[in-house]
C-alpha cells in the first residue's frame, strides 16, 4: 500500500493516510471523493482523529458533519491549531455550541450544505478567509473571542450573525453576500472592516459597531435602526439613491419601507420591498401588511427612519464629511414632517413643508434663489399687465415688462432708487414683496454662510 498524496494550492502534499486500494488517484478515505469510498467509516474515522486531538484536516471531503451527535463538546486544545483549509463539506455542517479553543483555520474551505456555528466559542483566532457557503449560514450567538477573519468569503444564500459578540477585530472585506446578511444585536467590540464588500441586504438593528468601517460598500439596503453608530467609520461609504431623484440623494432601506410596506413575509414579518419573495428568510409566503392603513403604524416607519437619518447624519458630522452629512439631514426633515402629518400635527406639518420649499431646511441655497427669481418675474407680469408702475419723471409713460421687471428686483432687493412707483393699488403689493424680498436675502445669507462655516 502506498501513502496519499493529494494535490492542494501549494502542490502535491504527502498525507500520513494510506492510500485505498481502489483509488484511482491513490487518495486516502478522507481526501477521495464521496462516491469512491464507505462514507460512514470516513466520518466515524473523522470524529475519531478530533477526539483523539489530532489538527490537521486540510483538504477533507466530508459529508453530513454533526460534532454533537459524534458527542464531541470541544474540538482543539489552547496549545495547538486546527486545519480545515481546503476541505471540502457536503451536506450539512453542524457546529452548534462547539468550542474551538485553539486557533481554527477554515480557509478556502467549501460549505456544500447548511452550516450550523450556533452557540460556538472560538477561543483564538478564527480564519474563514476565501471560504464558500453554498447554503443558509447561521453563527447565531456565537462568541469569538480573539480575531476573526472572513475576508473574501462567498455567501450564496442568508447569512446570520445576530448576536454575535466579537470580542477582537471582525474582517469582513471584499465579501460577497448574495442574499441578506443578518447582524442584527451583534457586537463588534474591537472593530471591523466591510470595506469593499458587496452586500445585497443586510440588518443592523441594535448593532454595537464601534470602529466597524463600511468603505467603498453602498448601505442603501442596509437597517440601521436602533444601532450605535457613534465610533462607526460611514464617511467611506458609497451612498446612492436606488431611483433617480433630482431633489433626494441617499435613501435609506426604512426609508423605503415607509412606502412599500404594503407587504410583509409571513415567516419572519419582514417588511417586503423587493417583490413576492422576502429578503431575509428567502420565503415567498408574503402576505398584505393589513396595519400599512393605520396611521399610527405610519408614523412608526417615518419615526424608525428619522432615527436612522439622524443617527447617521451625526456619524458623518463626527467624521468631518458635512456635506453628506447635510443631505441625511435633510432627509430627517423630510421624515419628521411625514411623521407629523400621520400624527395630525398639521401646523407643523405645514410650517416644515413650507421651510422645505423655500430652503430645503437649510440645505438647498439654490431653492432661496429659485424662489426669489419665480417672485421677482410673477410680480414683474403682474406689475406690466396691472399697469401698476409709473415712471416718476414721466407719469403719462406706459412701462414695459422690462421697466416692470426693473422695478419689481429693485423693490425686491429694497434699494429703491426712487425712479418708478407702484401705484396706490398695488402699494401694499410693492411693501409685501420689498419685505419678503429682505426675508429671503436674509435666508440665503444665512443658508450660504452655513455652508461655508463647514
Amino acid at each position: 500500500m502506498t501513502q496519499c498524496k493529494y494535490t492542494s494550492e501549494i502542490g502535491e502534499v504527502q498525507c500520513e493516510e494510506m492510500a485505498l486500494p481502489d483509488s484511482p488517484n491513490g487518495y486516502c478515505i478522507f481526501h477521495e471523493k464521496l462516491e469512491g469510498k464507505d462514507i460512514d467509516a470516513c466520518m466515524k474515522a473523522f470524529y475519531e482523529k478530533i477526539i483523539t486531538g489530532e489538527t490537521n484536516f486540510e483538504g477533507f471531503i466530508l459529508k453530513d458533519v454533526n460534532f454533537s451527535e459524534a458527542g464531541i463538546s470541544q474540538v482543539g486544545t489552547e496549545e495547538d491549531s486546527m486545519w480545515f483549509n481546503n476541505a471540502k463539506f457536503y451536506g450539512d455542517f453542524s457546529a452548534n455550541s462547539i468550542k474551538f479553543l485553539g486557533f481554527s483555520s477554515f480557509q478556502k474551505t467549501e460549505f456544500h450544505g447548511s452550516v450550523d456555528f450556533e452557540n460556538a466559542s472560538f477561543s483564538s483566532v478564527a480564519i474563514f478567509d476565501y471560504a464558500k457557503f453554498f447554503g443558509t449560514t447561521s453563527f447565531l450567538f456565537a462568541d469569538f473571542f480573539r480575531e476573526a477573519r472572513f475576508s473574501n468569503s462567498v455567501f450564496h444564500e442568508t447569512s446570520e450573525f445576530k448576536n454575535v459578540t466579537f470580542r477582537g477585530p471582525a474582517f469582513f472585506s471584499g465579501c460577497t453576500f448574495e442574499k441578506v446578511a443578518v447582524f442584527t444585536e451583534a457586537v463588534f467590540e474591537r472593530g471591523g472592516r466591510f470595506n469593499q464588500a458587496k452586500m445585497i441586504s443586510a440588518l443592523f438593528e441594535n448593532a454595537y459597531l464601534k470602529n466597524v468601517s463600511f468603505d467603498e460598500v453602498n448601505p442603501t439596503n442596509f437597517k440601521f435602526y436602533g444601532a450605535k453608530l457613534n465610533d462607526a467609520n460611514l464617511s467611506g461609504a458609497i451612498w446612492r439613491t436606488p431611483w433617480k431623484s433630482p431633489w433626494r440623494r441617499f435613501i435609506i432601506r426604512e426609508d423605503m419601507e415607509t412606502v412599500k410596506a404594503k407587504k410583509i413575509c409571513k415567516e419572519c414579518s419582514t417588511v417586503a420591498i423587493d417583490g413576492n419573495i422576502c429578503v431575509r428568510c428567502g420565503s415567498k409566503s408574503i402576505e398584505e401588511n393589513k396595519d400599512f392603513l393605520d396611521n399610527n403604524y405610519r408614523a412608526s416607519l417615518f419615526k424608525k427612519a428619522e432615527d436612522v437619518y439622524r443617527n447617521i447624519k451625526l456619524n458623518l458630522m463626527a467624521g468631518g464629511d458635512y456635506k453628506t452629512a447635510g443631505e441625511f439631514y435633510f432627509n430627517e426633515m423630510i421624515m419628521r414632517r411625514k411623521r407629523s402629518f400621520r400624527e395630525r400635527n398639521f401646523l407643523e406639518w405645514f410650517i416644515s413643508h413650507v421651510t422645505s420649499k423655500l430652503c430645503g431646511y437649510g440645505e438647498r441655497a439654490n431653492r432661496v434663489i429659485a424662489g426669489s427669481l419665480v417672485i421677482v418675474f410673477f410680480l414683474a407680469l403682474l406689475y406690466f399687465i396691472s399697469q401698476a408702475v409709473v415712471k416718476q419723471a414721466d407719469p403719462s409713460h406706459i412701462p414695459g415688462f422690462l421697466e416692470s421687471l426693473y422695478f419689481s428686483f429693485v423693490t425686491f432687493t429694497t434699494l429703491g432708487y426712487g425712479d418708478y412707483a407702484p401705484t396706490q393699488t398695488f402699494q401694499l403689493v410693492a411693501t409685501a414683496e420689498a419685505f419678503f424680498g429682505a426675508f429671503m436675502i436674509a435666508l440665503f445669507v444665512l443658508v450660504f454662510g452655513r455652508k461655508m462655516l463647514r
